[in-house]
Formats: structure tokens, sequence, C-alpha cells
């Protein structure tokens, strides 16, 4: 197929000229096997690249497709693909997934657009699965050298293994190149470069729209500083003493610090799995409810010895008797406080992003509890649930509550001037992935971000809001406690 075909192809489809154009270059009858898109957020990496796959698929040109991305993401890409893919099946694969597809004869059917989290390829038995198979494309969603995921090794593993035909990475920069000493050296790549200047059809320059940041300042409870240093106290120990029940005690660290409901289901399942009675009385949140394929729920049994296993349950029971103290909270209230002020008579929605749907729940319970409409969008909704949920936000108002990644209409994110990050990102490339979510291309408004700042000191964890910000200027505003 000539490029100028692909490019009519992808103009028809609504693409932009400089994504048709990245198109046209993977596409075209002799184009180079390996691609590297250099791209900042908002340009429409996820949309392009799952127009590419749609392409291949509809023309027969590709039965197995692997996209490996950072969970945040991953749902957009689901979404995505779902939703142009229609010839093949497209699976997110998260480790309850994975696990029940290796329990059949073959874990990688054909045909399959395979949707991997990073933090899942990197397990030792997806690695081996991802490297044995046979992919005509795969995609790394967001290249990072020094990304702790690392999925350039699991690319140069593919590679050596002979696994992949073509391939598409994406990045914010240009990639180091290797050493001829190295055992396992990256392609040659066709580089595409979105960081300048880029055109629409009548190549008139298309601008950005600017996205600005305002930070509201909170402190924590007495109760709720107890709770979370305990269990800080216990992930310490754990790192320290290289000590069993790491990764749980981190979860729940990082989900306590996001709200009661959290921590709440994190003990729960943490007690269910240990086998604890006493912890029963906590109250079971059903899979529909709480919706993501959560880490939580790819907990193990907790199989270690009988002496570390009676610890850790005398740490949970503590962890639980400190939580039932908690009277207040104190991030809630500030949410609530802010979004009185975003919303008194002014224009344009408001989001309100968590990184966890037991939080999204329970802060769509708060609202409806004081009379304020809200949308709840989580990845545990099927694709046309979550078009139907935004449809409900676009036409009726109110607060779109959602986690990040289960975000997949661009189009409609448009419409929100509003954003407030209840939990922020962990890092700087997660933030710009926000940003481009709602400050990207064919927006006509700027955005304005909201950040929620504990000043208690209680989680360490919490990224320091200047250096995520990379040194750029915004307000705060002081929200005390409810008298």
């Amino acid at each position: 197929m000539t490029r100028e075909t692909i490019r009519k192809t992808f103009w028809e489809w609504g693409c932009h000229a400089f994504q048709a154009e990245l198109a046209a270059d993977f596409l075209h009858e002799e184009a180079a096997p390996h691609h590297f898109l250099i791209t900042p957020p908002g340009l429409g990496r996820v949309l392009i690249a799952s127009q590419i796959v749609r392409h291949l698929v509809d023309h027969q040109q590709a039965r197995r497709v692997l996209v490996v991305t950072p969970s945040p993401i991953g749902m957009l890409w689901r979404s995505r693909l779902q939703s142009l893919v229609t010839q093949v099946p497209v699976q997110f694969m998260y480790v309850r997934a994975f696990r029940e597809l290796s329990a059949a004869a073959e874990p990688w059917r054909e045909p399959i657009v395979a949707i991997v989290p990073c933090d899942t390829a990197r397990r030792p038995e997806v690695q081996k699965a991802l490297v044995s198979a046979s992919w005509d494309v795969v995609i790394l969603a967001e290249v990072q050298a020094d990304s702790r995921y690392r999925p350039l090794d699991l690319y140069r593993q593919m590679l050596a293994a002979g696994s992949v035909k073509r391939s598409l990475l994406i990045g914010a920069a240009p990639l180091l190149q290797t050493g001829s000493d190295d055992p396992n050296p990256l392609p040659a790549f066709h580089v595409t470069d979105w960081q300048g200047e880029i055109s629409d059809w009548s190549g008139n320059t298309i601008e950005l729209p600017e996205v600005t940041w305002r930070v509201a300042e909170y402190t924590r409870s007495d109760q709720e500083v107890n709770f979370l240093r305990l269990v800080q106290a216990r992930l310490n120990q754990s790192l320290e003493t290289d000590g069993p029940f790491r990764f749980e005690t981190q979860l729940l660290v990082r989900r306590a610090a996001s709200s009661p409901y959290a921590a709440r289901r994190t003990l729960e399942v943490m007690g269910r799995k240990l086998g604890r009675a006493s912890l029963h009385r906590l109250e079971a949140v059903p899979e529909t409810q709480h919706g993501d394929p959560t880490e939580i729920e790819d907990l193990p049994r907790l199989s270690f010895s009988p002496e570390a296993r009676r610890s850790y349950l005398q740490f949970v029971q503590e962890a639980f008797d400190l939580f039932q103290q908690i009277e207040l909270d104190a991030k809630r209230h500030c949410l609530l406080e802010l979004l009185g002020d975003v919303t008194d008579g002014r224009p344009g929605r408001v989001c309100v992003l968590s990184a966890y749907a037991d939080t999204v729940a329970y802060l769509h319970q708060t609202l409806s509890q004081i009379g304020r409409p809200s949308v709840v969008i989580n990845g545990g909704l099927r694709y046309s649930e979550r078009q139907q949920a935004m449809k409900d936000f676009v036409t009726g108002g109110g607060i779109l509550l959602a986690t990040p990644g289960a975000l997949g209409e661009e189009s409609d994110l448009n419409r929100v001037r509003r954003v407030i990050h209840y939990d922020l990102p962990a890092n700087r490339s997660q933030l710009a992935q926000l940003e481009g979510r709602f400050g990207r291309i064919n927006r006509t408004y700027p955005c304005r971000m909201y950040a929620l700042e504990d000043l208690s000191g209680a989680d360490p964890n919490v990224p320091d809001i200047q250096q995520l910000l990379g040194g750029r200027d915004f307000l705060r505003r002081r929200i005390g406690a409810p008298a």
C-alpha cells in the first residue's frame, strides 16, 4: 500500500496530518520494521497507535499484537483498542487474567491484541511467556531509560529470541544508544519526533492549550497520622530486615494514604487471605463495586511460614484497631471545601481523579450523602458502560469521579475545565501523561489542575509537589479542619 493511500485512509479516520504521516511511515510497503516516536503528552499517541493496529488487523497484516504499557494508562489503551479493533479479541492482561490463561494449553491464543501492564510484564512467569511467543507487532507505550519496570530489558530479550517482527516504541526523549559490546543491542529505529512544531492538514501550526496548577493544603487528624505511621513503620521494618509481606505492606501504605475506604478494603482482603475470622466483620466489597482489576486482588495466598503469618496477622489486627479510631477524614474535607469553591457559579465540568477505584466509590458515596450528583468511571466497567457514563456526565452535569486509566474518550474530556488530583501521580512522567489527557490537541480553552497536599508529613512516600511540577509556578490555599 502506498504512502498516499495510507495518508488518505487516516485522514478519513479523523487523524491529524502529523499522525497520518507516522502511520504512513510505519505501514507503507518498504517501511522499516522498528520505529521510535518521540512525543510530548497531549498529541494523541494512544489514538494513532491504536489506529495503526486497526489498519494492520483489517488488512490481515497482524494477528498477534502486544502492547506493554504503564498501569495508569492501561485502561486507556484497552478503551481505544476495543473501540477500533473489532475483528480480534482485545484483552487486558493483569496478573489474575494471565494466571487464568496460563492454566489453559495456550496462554496467548491466536489471534489476540494483548495489553500487558509493565508491572505484570516484569514478573518472571509473564516475561517468559511473552518472550517465548511470536508477535507480529509489539508496542512499548512509554519508554523511559530510568523506568523501574525496565520495559527495554524485556524488549531486548524478545528481539534476541526472534519474537518481534515489527515494533513501535513511544517515549518523551530519544533513546541512548548502547555500545558495540552489548549482547542484546537495540535495532536501528526509524525515528519520528513530535517535539517541535506540528501542523494541521492546511499547514497551520497546532498549539497545545495551557495547563495551570493550584495546591490545596490540609492537615490529617492525629488518629489518621497514628494509623499511617504504624503501617509505614511496618514497611520500614520489612525493608530493613528483608522480611516477608513487603509488597502487601507497601500496597497498604499507598492505599491507606488515598482514603480510609481503600485502607479498609486492603485490611479486609489481607485478613481474609490470612484466614482471620475476627477481621471478617469488615464488609466485603463486591467486585462490581470496586471495579478495577486492582493489585490488591492479585495478592498471593500469603503462604509464608506460620511464625511470619502470626506476626503479620498481629500487625493487621493492630492496624485495624487503629483504623477503627479514625473519626475524621481531613483529606475528604479538603476536597469538599475545594469542590464548593471551584463549582460555585463557574462554567465547565469538574473531574476528580483517584488512583484507586475503592477511593472513587468512597467519594461517590460521600457526594451522594450530601446531595451532589456524580458519575463514576473505573476500569471495571465495560466499554459500553464507560461510554454511557461519559454521556451522562456530559449531558447531565455533576462531578466526574474516575481512575485515570479508565478515561478513554478525549473529545469528552475537552469539556472538563478543572481537574482535582485526589491522589498525586507517583512521578513527573505520570503527571505529564495526565496533563496530556486534558491539556491536549483540539482543546479550545485552558485547563486548571488542583493537587491536595497533606502538611502532617505522615506519608513520606508522597512526592514533593515542587519537584513534581518541575519548578512551575502555582498558587497555594490552606484549608483548615472542620469545626
